[in-house]
């Protein structure tokens, strides 16, 4: 549990953050007017992509499917005709060091504001064994949220360093914060995305890092489906984070989240917070498992009709 006097001191910086402080100038900070979001076609993703554009930066939109980058290329060109769209195509899941390497050749140089957000995670919480596709999971999990921000590090601050200055947001998540039982690797990885972004921040001082902790963001990844008073859409939680690039170096990126992880993460002693999150993952699980069978039965219904 955390101290009172932080617990406090936490939150009134936060006040600060997000409802009085103004945003600073982010041209000046990534010193280019390129920034680049990967896993860009659709949750915070593609909020975070459409957010830069809106702060007049040129973006190099990072995935893996053809079609999907395309089809986001083509949308955000059609709103910001005056900026630039470029795409740039990569597998997390499968791609080795060459592989980053070809993709990013003469492209990611002239990125100085980039967001590492690309994740993954299972289809619904469950024991270690018996994750859906078995090792694979666990394989694919550790490839695409601990490899993927690595490589995307090491590659951007190549085309930063020269500059002396830039931006690298790395996407982690809530479960960072704690084991995460049913969520094993996830959770393991994320709390990877925390140590490495810290460290980073004192290897490079000249770049501004900042550990960017989602967590009630209604994404199909994290699979929230309802609207309750401390979850947001991801448009909502995008035009949030953004605004405290520059001001704050670990953030939940939204003033709903935020004291809500505060008070049921550092407001709660371990042992209590542990199992109010394992409660909350048997739950999860049991809740993709009867929405997964009512797609099933809306399927066959349709075939039977």
């Amino acid at each position: 549990m955390a101290h009172p006097i932080k617990f406090m001191k936490d939150l009134l910086i936060h006040s600060y953050v997000y409802h009085v402080a103004k945003p600073i100038d982010l041209h000046a900070l990534a010193k280019t007017d390129w920034g680049a979001v990967t896993g860009c076609t659709h949750g915070i993703g593609r909020a975070y992509a459409e957010e830069m554009a809106k702060k007049g930066f040129n973006v190099l939109l990072i995935g893996r499917t053809p079609s999907k980058l395309e089809k986001t290329q083509t949308e955000l060109s059609q709103e910001y005709p005056h900026l630039k769209f470029d795409v740039a195509e990569i597998d997390f899941t499968t791609s080795k060091q060459e592989d980053y390497e070809k993709a990013m050749k003469g492209k990611l140089e002239k990125v100085g504001f980039l967001v590492n957000n690309v994740g993954y995670v299972t289809n619904y919480p469950d024991t270690l064994l018996n994750q859906e596709y078995g090792l694979k999971d666990a394989w694919d999990t550790i490839n695409v949220n601990i490899k993927g921000m690595v490589a995307m590090t090491y590659l951007g601050l190549q085309g930063m360093l020269p500059r002396n200055g830039g931006i690298i947001v790395n996407v982690t998540s809530a479960a960072g914060g704690m084991a995460f039982p049913y969520m094993a690797i996830y959770s393991m990885t994320k709390k990877a995305g925390v140590h490495f972004t810290s460290a980073m921040m004192r290897e490079y001082p000249q770049i501004y890092f900042q550990n960017l902790v989602p967590g009630w963001v209604m994404t199909e990844m994290a699979k929230i489906r309802e609207k309750r008073w401390h979850s947001v859409t991801t448009d909502e939680y995008a035009a949030s984070a953004i605004n405290t690039v520059g001001l704050i170096k670990e953030t939940r990126g939204n003033w709903k989240n935020q004291l809500y992880f505060n008070l049921f993460f550092n407001g709660l002693p371990e042992e209590m917070a542990q199992k109010f999150w394992e409660k909350g993952m048997k739950e999860k699980k049991q809740e993709n498992i009867l929405y997964q069978q009512d797609l099933l039965n809306g399927i066959k219904n349709k075939l039977v009709k």
